[in-house]
């Protein structure tokens, strides 16, 4: 049976979160990778999908949160409108 691999950016497409929230996890050992590039070159990683599947039954991956409504910003009054009317 042949090993099956995936990148950060589907691993995290499983995992359903950002690709550099899969590279932190990788850098602080948390998901086991394997690191594929030149030496001295810039850090390619592969991830067993086994690995993948592991990690998500381990439940080490925070619940995705609901989209909140963001409240609305409160009316600034304009002062210099209001002392002009006042005042002039």
């Amino acid at each position: 049976m042949g090993w099956k691999y995936c990148t950060p950016p589907e691993a995290a497409e499983m995992l359903r979160c950002h690709p550099s929230k899969v590279l932190r996890l990788i850098h602080s050992g948390k998901l086991q990778a394997t690191d594929t590039s030149a030496s001295g070159g810039r850090a390619t990683y592969l991830i067993a999908v086994e690995e993948v599947e592991a990690f998500l039954k381990r439940g080490s991956v925070a619940p995705v949160k609901e989209a909140t409504v963001p409240k609305e910003k409160p009316v600034r009054v304009n002062r210099v409108g209001f002392h002009r009317r006042y005042y002039a």
